[in-house]
């Protein structure tokens, strides 16, 4: 992302500073003191760049009277550098005037740079939560964005409407789609409790945040589903602000009644209406069912808070593929350099560098060979997996949780059924 607005900075600065600076040689050479036209100069930039750069280069949402104060106090202090290197290499030194101001304005363009990425236009302004505090929105009729507590729109006026209680970002695709089915819920929230590989996955998730985001504020789940991992999010990090969405009311229903205090979102995970906005974003098991993962990873990017980052588990392996992978309405396993090159940016803009990235269902890799194997395609249900009996529930769990140590000491597996992985914004 550095590259990217250290190209626009330079644009603006350069466009900014040709012209001032040839502004500067005719009115010194029309008699005008340089140190008085370098002053007036200075201000007409001020006020020229800081529009630019914040609507331009560093895409500021964030409040206008805040960052103006603050590129006040940047300029400010840059003129007062700039003003002392011209007193001391042009006024006692006895250098020309033209070469030191030149050197001098790229001087302050680099200081400036910096200042403004990391300090004026941070659009962490705000608390990243919605419902509870203020956070960047975008407005999904007109892409508005803006700052509110509420939905509505400043600009176009529009509001999410809402469907069975919760609201809705894409009603079109509420009850009916093709990454999953509905009606599957309920049997799902009821299969998950105890189920050796939800409990392993919640696990790691868990020491995912413990372990690099330990200060994270506020937390959005793609794809909550039934809201199995939101409400053990909520009991480990009861002060969090947790928000979960997913494409089907029903999954939503669901959550409610499983995470209390959670904001609760019908939308489209290719459309999400938040830049900036929080300091986590998890996806478990949710990309593989989508054909457009890139687009995805693009607006979680959008959406997390500068230093913010991503946990993902996704199925991994495409020799695994099996019927079972159809009848879940799966579109891929993924290969970790597939995983990788997408979260990394190499397809999209959605740069983020992977700090850690592992494989789990590392030891039961073979039983899930084999099982995937003897999987007939007259068996249609995509729950079948989860469908095992307590004795054998019961020895997986204790493997699991060896290998859930293993990994929380730091060993990467190589191999295995599903991938962690965790990245953080750039």
């Amino acid at each position: 992302m550095i590259g990217g607005q250290m190209l626009r900075y330079i644009l603006v600065g350069s466009t900014s500073n040709i012209v001032l600076y040839l502004l500067y040689i005719a009115l010194t050479a029309l008699g005008v003191g340089h140190k008085m036209a370098m002053t007036g100069l200075f201000l007409l930039g001020v006020f020229q760049t800081f529009i630019l750069n914040k609507r331009w280069t560093f895409a500021h949402t964030g409040d206008t009277k805040r960052s103006l104060f603050r590129y006040l106090i940047a300029y400010g202090g840059c003129y007062l550098l700039n003003l002392s290197i011209l007193i001391l290499f042009v006024d006692h030194l006895g250098f020309s005037h033209q070469i030191i101001q030149g050197a001098a304005i790229m001087l302050a363009a680099a200081l400036l740079f910096l200042l403004q990425k990391y300090w004026i236009f941070t659009n962490a302004d705000k608390p990243g939560a919605t419902g509870k505090g203020v956070g960047v929105k975008r407005c999904p009729a007109c892409a508005k964005r803006f700052n509110s507590v509420d939905w509505q729109c400043p600009a176009c006026g529009n509001e999410p409407t809402k469907i069975d209680g919760f609201l809705a970002f894409a009603p079109e695709l509420a009850y009916e789609g093709k990454g999953f089915r509905p009606e599957y819920f309920e049997e799902l929230t009821r299969l998950e409790t105890g189920n050796f590989w939800f409990e392993a996955r919640n696990k790691l998730i868990i020491h995912a945040l413990q372990r690099y985001f330990p200060k994270f504020k506020s937390f959005f789940e793609i794809g909550c589903g039934t809201g199995f991992v939101l409400s053990k999010v909520r009991t480990a990090f009861p002060q969090a602000v947790l928000v979960g969405s997913e494409i089907y009311t029903a999954g939503l229903a669901c959550a409610a009644r499983r995470v209390a205090g959670a904001e609760l979102l019908q939308m489209d995970a290719r459309r999400l209406p938040f830049e900036s906005h929080f300091y986590v974003i998890g996806a478990f098991d949710v990309l593989e069912h989508i054909d457009e993962d890139e687009i995805v990873l693009n607006e979680m990017y959008k959406a997390l808070k500068p230093g913010g980052g991503i946990i993902l588990t996704v199925p991994q392996h495409p020799w695994l593929w099996s019927y079972q992978d159809e009848v879940a309405c799966h579109v891929r396993r993924y290969t970790a350099e597939d995983i990788r090159r997408k979260v990394e940016g190499y397809v999209m803009d959605a740069w983020f560098d992977i700090v850690r990235m592992t494989s789990f269902v590392f030891f039961l890799l073979p039983f899930m060979w084999v099982s995937r194997k003897l999987t007939r395609r007259k068996f249609s249900d995509p729950l079948a997996e989860l469908k095992i009996g307590p004795p054998l529930n019961e020895i997986f769990k204790v493997v699991m949780k060896l290998e859930e140590m293993v990994i929380e000491l730091g060993v990467d597996f190589p191999v295995g059924g599903s991938l962690l992985i965790i990245a953080k914004k750039r």
